[in-house]
C-alpha cells in the first residue's frame, strides 16, 4: 500500500560514509534546456517547469547510482526508478544498457537510494542504501528506437516497508486505460538546465498525458512512436537528463494505493520544446511484470 507523509521539522542532511559520489550526464538525443526562475523568494530552479517536492512525498521513488568503472566506488547519479517490491525496482532498460558495446551493464555497476529527499556531488539524505545483485532486461529491447524500454532490477537484500519507503501501485492487470488528457506526476533529480546540474532536491511536474497520434505528429519519424510508448505534453513542463527511469504516476482512484504507475522515463527531444516526452506505457507490459515480480 502507497502512503503521502509530509514532514514540516527541518531536515538533516546526513554524509554518506560507504559510498562516495560524483555527478555525470547522462546523454540523450539532443541538449536539453530550461531556465531558473525565483517565485515568492523560494529556490525553484527546475526539473522544467518543476516545484521542489515535499520530503517522502513519493515514497517509491529510488535514485539509480551507477559506478564509471570497475576501478572506483565513486558512484553517479544516472537514472530514477521506482520501488515495486521488497527486493525489486523498476527502470529503463536504457539505463542499464552500456551505450559503446549495446551490452546489459552488470549489477555490480549499481546501487540504489531509497527513501531520500536531498543530494549533491558528496552529502544525502537517504535512508536506505541497497547493492544491485540482478538486471532483467526486457527480452525484445531495442536501444535504438527504445522500443521495450524497461529492466527489473534486483537488490541484495529486502527492503522493509515504512511510512517513507513504500512500493509504487501498478495498474490492474488488464487494464487497457490509455489515461488521456489525465495530469501525470513525474519526478527526479534530473538536470536543472542546459548544461547545468542535477538538482539538489527531488522535484516534481504535472503533465498531460496525449494521444499517440498526436505523439506522432509532433516527431514525425515513421514508426518512431509504438503503441507501447505513452506521451505527455504541457507547456513549459517536462522530465529532462538523468530523469530517465523515473515514474510517471496519476493519483489512484481508489482506497489501496495513493499512486499508481502508469509510465517510465524513456526518451525525448530536447525539454519542454515542442516534442512530447515518451515514456514506456506499463499497461503494455503488464503481463511481463506479473511474470517477473516478487513479493
Amino acid at each position: 500500500m502507497c502512503h503521502i507523509v509530509r514532514f514540516t521539522f527541518l531536515l538533516t542532511v546526513l554524509l554518506c560514509s560507504s559510498f562516495s559520489f560524483a555527478f555525470v550526464f547522462q546523454r540523450r538525443d539532443v541538449p536539453f534546456s530550461q531556465g531558473e526562475s525565483v517565485s515568492n523568494g523560494r529556490r525553484n530552479a527546475r526539473m522544467v517547469g518543476a516545484d521542489e517536492a515535499t520530503r517522502n512525498q513519493y515514497p517509491f521513488m529510488v535514485a539509480l547510482m551507477k559506478r564509471s568503472d570497475a576501478l572506483t566506488d565513486e558512484y553517479s547519479l544516472y537514472c530514477g526508478a521506482s520501488l515495486i517490491s521488497s527486493t525489486q525496482i523498476l527502470t529503463a532498460a536504457h539505463c542499464v544498457n552500456d551505450v559503446e558495446t549495446n551490452r546489459v551493464l552488470g549489477p555490480e555497476r549499481f546501487i540504489v537510494l531509497l527513501g531520500m529527499h536531498f543530494m549533491n556531488e558528496s552529502m544525502n539524505d537517504a535512508q536506505v542504501t541497497k547493492r544491485v545483485i540482478g538486471v532483467m532486461v526486457h527480452e525484445e529491447f531495442d536501444s535504438i528506437s527504445h522500443f521495450n524500454d524497461i529492466a527489473i532490477l534486483t537488490m541484495e537484500t529486502p527492503v522493509v516497508f515504512t511510512s517513507t519507503i513504500s512500493p509504487v501501485c501498478m495498474p490492474p492487470i488488464g487494464s487497457t486505460d490509455q489515461y488521456l488528457n489525465r495530469i501525470a506526476i513525474a519526478q527526479g533529480w534530473g538536470r536543472t538546465q542546459e548544461k547545468g546540474k542535477n538538482s539538489d532536491f527531488l522535484r516534481h511536474v504535472g503533465i498531460r498525458i496525449i494521444s499517440n497520434s498526436l505523439c506522432r505528429k509532433s516527431y514525425m519519424e515513421k514508426g518512431k512512436i509504438s503503441d507501447h510508448m505513452l506521451c505527455t505534453w504541457l507547456s513549459g513542463k517536462d522530465a529532462c537528463q538523468n530523469d530517465s527511469g523515473g515514474p510517471l504516476v496519476i493519483e489512484a482512484e481508489h482506497l489501496e494505493c495513493s499512486w499508481v504507475q502508469v509510465g517510465i522515463v524513456s526518451f525525448g527531444r530536447g525539454c519542454a520544446r515542442r516534442f512530447p516526452g515518451v515514456y514506456t506505457r506499463l499497461t503494455s507490459f503488464l503481463p511481463w511484470l506479473k511474470k517477473h515480480l516478487k513479493s
